[in-house]
């Protein structure tokens, strides 16, 4: 990753990956903006609602969901396991039960008194907390950054967030898993060490149009 200096108070990285597809090798070049401390503090953004799916230009995968069910996320799962105390239980109008984030993949759109947090395990699986929890000590937060994919001609196509967190890892693969047809999604954590897994560049933002959360609470 290089890190160029630019007038305005941001600063601008390059990330260049290669896949290896049926066709050959391709260059996907991925721009990050990270805000100063100084502009984030100057002015708060406004709250983002939004699903997760695969980026994974070309590739099989791209665009499948990433759901939450029993602390972990996959894809290849068609809905999230989810539960609801009481009978005020939200139920999208317009789509099937989602997985639901906001503002960043660090916290879950749900109902449930105290939230729920995603957090990055030692050895890279992604996870949440139960209802009203806070993660474990070990459980890494805060590697999410924005990024905007562009094709060959420079046009920006869709946001994404990728992992980019030195010490706690670069990168998000997408590995077996003992639920049939279903990949789990990793962090590639110093402690990571699965040889299986498929490299993607991380996940499309796709806005969430209910009116409502996700659901009460994910379990």
């Amino acid at each position: 990753m290089l890190l160029h200096s630019h007038p305005h108070p941001f600063h601008l990285f390059t990330l260049s990956q290669i896949y290896n597809t049926a066709s050959p090798k391709m260059f996907i070049n991925v721009l990050l903006l990270a805000t100063t401390a100084s502009l984030a503090s100057a002015q708060a953004p406004a709250k983002k609602v939004f699903t997760l799916a695969v980026s994974q230009p070309n590739g099989d995968l791209d665009g499948k969901p990433i759901n939450a069910f029993e602390k972990y996320f996959y894809t290849g799962i068609a809905e999230p396991k989810t539960f609801c105390v009481g009978s005020d239980c939200p139920i999208p109008a317009n789509s099937a039960p989602m997985t639901v984030f906001t503002n960043t993949p660090d916290f879950l759109y749900v109902q449930v008194p105290g939230g729920q947090q995603t957090f990055v395990e030692p050895q890279g699986p992604l996870a949440f907390t139960e209802a009203n929890t806070n993660k474990p000590e070990n459980g890494v937060q805060g590697g999410w950054v924005n990024a905007t994919y562009f094709d060959r001609q420079g046009t920006p196509l869709y946001e994404l967030q990728a992992w980019d967190k030195p010490e706690s890892g670069r990168g998000v693969a997408l590995c077996p898993s003992a639920i049939p047809d279903a990949l789990q999604v990793f962090v590639k954590t110093p402690g990571f060490s699965r040889a299986d897994c498929t490299d993607i560049l991380g996940f499309k933002a796709i806005p969430w149009v209910e009116d409502g959360f996700g659901a009460w609470a994910y379990a």
